[in-house]
């Protein structure tokens, strides 16, 4: 890329990578609750019962579909770094959660990339991935509000 990753830049970049899989488990179980609220609708007698049934899976549906667009989104971005090794290592590391010791370079031969060199290939490849995720940090951001609209806050 042509631009250089900042500081900021590159936190944000490993916050959305933090965030990749709690938004994935969350697609997960909107998906679940949608098609819950479907059946559940489906075997309502009353109207109001059916209606209440209607709105949460509508609820349920854009969330899954926000979090959807949302990974893809980022999938998308991670697959437009140029260098491979730092996209499996983004890929795998990243978004998926293996150990830097357990970036698997072939699946066939089962062969793995050192803890160094993967560590090498991420730098290389946060870097690269801040510079083009940033330009999109607004359009995530929306998509975030969506997915996050109906959940319960901690306290």
């Amino acid at each position: 890329m042509e631009r250089e990753a900042t500081e900021e830049m590159l936190r944000y970049t490993a916050e959305v990578c933090g965030k990749y899989r709690e938004i994935k488990m969350l697609a997960e179980e909107a998906e679940a609750a949608w098609k819950q609220s479907l059946a559940l609708m489906a075997e309502s007698k009353y109207p109001s019962e059916k209606e209440m049934y209607e709105r949460e899976a509508a609820e349920e549906l854009e969330k899954y579909e926000s979090a959807r667009s949302w990974m893809k989104l980022v999938n998308a971005t991670v697959s437009k770094v140029k260098e491979e090794k730092a996209r499996l290592v983004l890929k795998q590391n990243c978004l998926e959660g293996a150990t830097m010791k357990a970036v698997l370079v072939d699946k066939k031969a089962e062969i793995y990339m050192s803890r160094s060199t993967a560590t090498r290939y991420k730098k290389k490849g946060l870097a690269e991935l801040s510079c083009r995720l940033v330009p999109l940090q607004s359009r995530l951001e929306e998509l975030e509000k969506n997915i996050y609209k109906n959940e319960p806050v901690w306290s």
